[in-house]
């Protein structure tokens, strides 16, 4: 069959939340032309199960979907990377198991894309915590797209970007094996090329808080498994910006990127032997630098209690007036 768009979900752990997800991909009004890929990635509870009986419910989806399985648990972005390579659509679309999309999403992406030749469009999406719903809007401006993500204008994430599938082959877009911040390396490796963005106005993405994620996670060992794989990830940045010859047209943003590298141990920073890690992850990184960039100030104020090793004390006393209010 000719296929418009593949979506691609990978599972690891998300029996709390597959039904809904899948759900909400097989209910689309896009009924034709799409397949939908499922990455198992040596998920140990009932996420498998609960998928297939839904594969089963849905007779139209049934012909339409594919389930890969991973020999051993690899990440992320690498059963992503399973997904895509086995994807013969149009168009991508990364979809997290814990989330869940709107009806119509596929059919809205599909056509924008298509009728004005866009190599991505983004959406708008909704922030879902517990029973509180911020809808977070995209600001695109075509002459700083890369620079509005690294700065955390824009989000990062794949989830709300409906992808030429071709690009990835194009640009030979490197899959990263660590899992924080791959988002950052995958999508500057499109962004930092001369491609057709476009924004279509719909809210088409739901994004759920996952409590049990692992970026919320805080013991020390986490906190320095965060630090290392963003550390690694904002490698293949570097790489890329230095593939591309941009390092010194986006200098001020690689700046803010690796300052938040080194902020992944502020919660650890009282010990030495952290505090030591932190100041010398990147030498170009000191007083000097960070106050005569542009980064935004409330960076550079915390920048510079770290530095001063006043970071501790200001966060408990911040904490002892917060409980008094």
């Amino acid at each position: 069959m000719s296929v418009k768009v593949s979506v691609i979900v990978t599972i690891y752990g998300v029996e709390k939340y597959i039904e809904r997800c899948v759900t909400s991909l097989f209910e689309q009004t896009m009924t034709s032309d799409i397949e939908f890929i499922f990455v198992d990635d040596c998920s140990k509870d009932q996420s498998i199960a609960k998928l297939n009986a839904l594969v089963e419910a849905y007779s139209l989806r049934k012909g339409q979907t594919k389930l890969l399985s991973h020999d051993v648990n690899k990440g992320l972005p690498q059963a992503r990377l399973t997904g895509l390579n086995q994807a013969k659509g149009e168009y991508i679309w990364f979809v997290d198991s814990d989330d869940w999309v709107e009806h119509n999403a596929c059919e809205l992406f599909y056509n924008i894309a298509t009728q004005q030749n866009f190599d991505i469009v983004i959406s708008d999406y909704n922030i879902c915590n517990n029973n509180n719903i911020t809808i977070k809007n995209v600001k695109l401006r075509e002459d700083r797209m890369l620079s509005d993500i690294l700065l955390e204008i824009n989000n990062c994430s794949v989830w709300n970007k409906f992808i030429r599938r071709t690009l990835f082959s194009k640009f030979n877009v490197i899959f990263p094996t660590a899992n924080m911040g791959e988002d950052l390396a995958i999508i500057s490796q499109l962004f930092v090329n001369n491609i057709k963005v476009g924004k279509i106005n719909n809210t088409l993405y739901n994004y759920f808080v996952n409590p049990n994620s692992i970026s919320l996670i805080q013991d020390k060992n986490s906190y320095i498994r965060r630090y290392n794989d963003l550390k690694d990830n904002t490698q293949i940045l570097i790489q890329t910006l230095q593939k591309y010859g941009k390092i010194d047209k986006f200098k001020n943003e690689l700046l803010y990127r690796k300052y938040a590298v080194i902020a992944q141990l502020m919660p650890i920073i009282s010990t030495p032997e952290i505090y030591s890690i932190w100041k010398k992850s990147y030498l170009e990184i000191n007083p000097k630098t960070i106050l005569l960039s542009k980064i935004p100030i409330v960076t550079k104020f915390f920048y510079i209690l770290v530095y001063l090793k006043l970071y501790s004390s200001f966060k408990k006393l911040s904490m002892k007036f917060i409980s008094k209010i």
